[in-house]
């Protein structure tokens, strides 16, 4: 299974190699021309769903579609990173995911990726390995831990609740 997060998300006025991190992968867009988000076997049908909806999320991180990626948070979700302030809700999901649609996913991997579902609640971990063509032609690697934590909707299905990358 492979996540569609990248690095740590910061602004797109910082530097290219340090934004590159961000957005993509689930990049924060994960994945375009890339490998794929392949899930594992699961343990259990709820696990199973917790890893449809990272598919979901994984092809719209390929496609770039800021948008779909912001809708598949739950209201008051965020994306947290370490030294910077959450992005709490999906209009300012969006708004900070638009800020990278210049970027290009080259390839994407996870490694060691593990699904545990307690209820209406889900956590999912493990490492990425990213490669991210930024607006100004190079190319950048960025590689580190993911988490996301998900929340069932009696409606929506599994919503990301909160999602965080941290440096290997």
């Amino acid at each position: 299974m492979s996540m569609a997060w990248s690095g740590r998300l910061q602004s797109p006025r910082r530097s290219a190699a340090r934004a590159a991190a961000p957005l993509l992968a689930c990049a924060l867009a994960a994945t375009v021309a890339l490998g794929a988000c392949a899930a594992s076997t699961p343990r259990s049908a709820a696990a199973a769903t917790v890893a449809a909806a990272f598919e979901h999320y994984c092809n719209f991180l390929r496609a770039m579609d800021h948008a779909g990626m912001a809708a598949m948070f739950t209201a008051d979700g965020e994306i947290a990173n370490p030294g910077q302030e959450p992005i709490r809700g999906p209009a300012a999901i969006d708004a900070f995911l638009s800020g990278f649609s210049g970027y290009r996913v080259l390839s994407y991997t996870s490694e060691g990726v593990s699904i545990v579902v307690r209820g209406d609640s889900a956590e999912l971990a493990g490492i990425f390995h990213q490669r991210v063509r930024v607006p100004q032609g190079n190319v950048v690697e960025v590689a580190g831990h993911l988490a996301v934590q998900w929340s069932r909707d009696g409606t929506r299905g599994w919503l990301i609740q909160r999602a965080a990358t941290s440096p290997l």
